[in-house]
């Protein structure tokens, strides 16, 4: 660290392998925010290892264009390896290279081609820059995710080719101070079986320690497997014990809607496997999407009509069957799911409750339920929206008129409903 005195006269420390700056302070002089970075600057770790001191390179000229192409431009240039293992890392990462690439003869050949004073950087040293770059970036996101109030987390289990090795990978979600959505992979390692209830509590409680999030979580997306139910079930058990959860916890296990409209298909695409696979024979292509939270309802509601429909198959016992098997699946999946989803309806400016006084009699034909189903989310509306009152300490006027969740705005605008 070099002391510089800025343009307005304050001095400041300044890093001479990055040229950050940090600030200094005359009374104390103290360097404790420069040996804190010092200890984690990049740039430095990069240098000593690949101790460029013995590999200084003159200076070059390199033509550079101008801003608008027209005119080129003379510039003094000098090889940095520290930076081209920092960038070459970067190339690894970005495009999931193998690290063996480094080492490979005609990738060499190319980048001498380039440059004939390029020095080789192995496979090794990649490897030990990709790892101080993801410790860099993981301290960065530790910090900004110290920030936040809550996080939703999404996990799946996934196999790799024959060996069946088993990965979890554990996915965050959550919006920054600036309202900006958040997606960052948190965790993706090596699970050995068995691939239990206990097991994936034990792997994702080590997770939100790690990342400082255990007190943070609201949410959590599974698939539709009983280890994962049976995970979920100890998770809450430890979180309304110690930890407070919006809603009691009503929100706390959610089914990945298109993991189980998936398994609905499946069920009833096994009862006619031999048509299946003829028709599959001649399909080349096959593209979906799925709908955002806020469209999941509308889609539910179409495949309802479609499996209550008993005219277009009563006189088909096969079809019959069919439909039966996927209204178990479906309805599975509406009775713990709706809070979550008719939620996104509601701030959905398009749909509001409107939209919701009019689906729900069609989802539940009992009209008691209907009302009581209908009664309970506005209430979950109205607890939501004071979590966020009391959080945040705002000084509008809340309040619950007629299953209508309703905020006064002291500036005066009115009163607006959702």
């Amino acid at each position: 660290m070099v002391l510089v005195e800025m343009p307005d006269g304050a001095k400041k420390w300044k890093c001479k392998w990055c040229e950050k700056l940090y600030t200094y302070d005359a009374r104390w002089k103290s360097t404790s925010n420069g040996k804190k970075h010092l200890e984690a600057c990049v740039q430095r770790k990069l240098r000593l290892k690949c101790n460029t001191d013995k590999d200084v390179v003159q200076s070059r000229l390199n033509i550079c264009g101008s801003s608008d192409d027209s005119t080129p431009s003379i510039a003094t240039w000098t090889y940095n390896h520290a930076r081209v293992r920092e960038v070459v890392a970067h190339m690894i990462l970005g495009h999931e290279f193998p690290f063996s690439v480094m080492d490979g003869f005609i990738f060499n050949e190319f980048i001498r081609e380039i440059y004939p004073w390029y020095k080789k950087i192995t496979r090794q040293q990649v490897k030990f820059d990709c790892e101080t770059f993801y410790e860099a970036d993981k301290a960065k996101m530790k910090k900004s995710m110290s920030l936040i109030n809550r996080i939703s987390l999404t996990t799946d289990l996934w196999w790799s080719g024959e060996h069946k090795i088993g990965y979890m990978t554990v996915i965050g979600h959550f919006i920054d101070s600036k309202w900006q959505l958040h997606k960052r992979v948190l965790s993706f390692k090596n699970v050995p079986p068995p691939y239990s209830g206990e097991v994936l509590c034990r792997e994702l409680i080590n997770v939100m320690a790690d990342w400082g999030i255990r007190d943070k979580v609201v949410s959590i997306s599974v698939d539709n497997a009983s280890a994962n139910d049976n995970c979920i079930i100890r998770l809450k058990r430890d979180y309304s014990g110690r930890r407070n959860l919006p809603l009691n916890g009503k929100l706390f296990h959610v089914r990945c809607c298109a993991h189980i409209l998936n398994l609905l298909v499946q069920d009833g695409l096994d009862m006619i496997k031999e048509t299946v696979d003829k028709i599959r024979n001649g399909v080349k292509y096959f593209g979906t999407s799925y709908p955002t939270a806020n469209l999941f309802l509308a889609e539910l509601y179409r495949v309802k009509v479609l499996l209550d429909k008993p005219a277009s198959i009563s006189n088909n016992p096969q079809l019959q069957a069919l439909a039966n098997e996927m209204k178990v699946k479906y309805d599975k999946y509406w009775s713990e799911s709706n809070t979550l989803i008719s939620i996104g309806v509601v701030l959905d400016p398009r749909y509001k409750m409107i939209f919701i006084k009019w689906v729900y009699p069609f989802l539940f034909p009992n009209p008691t339920q209907a009302t009581e189903y209908e009664q309970e989310l506005a209430t979950n509306l109205n607890s939501l929206f004071k979590l966020y009152h009391d959080t945040y300490g705002i000084t509008d006027d809340i309040s619950l008129v007629s299953g209508t969740l309703e905020v006064g705005y002291s500036s005066g605008l009115g009163r607006r409903s959702f």
